[in-house]
């Protein structure tokens, strides 16, 4: 990325967010769990950290290092079927037995359920979602302000 080039999620660092009071576990099975957390919400938008931890430390490696879930196949969708646009923070933290990332949603939901789902990774293809109410994130807003 050259100086030139913005992401639209370069608006949210000109704002003090506020913390929304919202968690959602997205998928868990035995071994690994996949929570949405950290929501901070912005005038115009809001963003969470996705972590993926397992449950025990893995004894050995095989083919990655870490666990992760791309940014691809995030969905976030509204109480009225609209699809949210969102970006990846392109730093992203990771270990062995654990991954976390930060994403940006580039527009706030409509009042009420928020669907977020992403595609497993593994040998099926499957995808997991987890639903939360927009409220918390929607009142966090408007107390979210510019900084100058």
């Amino acid at each position: 990325m050259n100086d030139d080039e913005h992401l639209e999620r370069d608006r949210f660092d000109q704002e003090l967010g506020r913390t929304a009071l919202v968690s959602a576990l997205v998928h868990r099975t035995r071994k690994v769990a996949v929570i949405a957390t950290a929501f901070t919400a912005y005038r115009t938008g809001f963003s969470f950290v996705l972590y993926t931890v397992q449950r025990n430390q893995p004894r050995k490696l095989h083919g990655r290092a870490t666990l992760r879930v791309d940014h691809e196949t995030l969905t976030v969708i509204d109480s009225g079927g609209n699809i949210l646009r969102t970006e990846p923070d392109y730093v992203a933290k990771g270990e062995p037995g654990w991954f976390t990332a930060r994403y940006f949603v580039l527009e706030l939901p409509r009042p009420g359920p928020i669907t977020m789902s992403i595609a497993w990774p593994g040998r099926r293809a499957i995808r997991v979602s987890a639903t939360f109410e927009a409220q918390p994130i929607l009142e966090a807003a408007t107390k979210a302000e510019p900084l100058w």
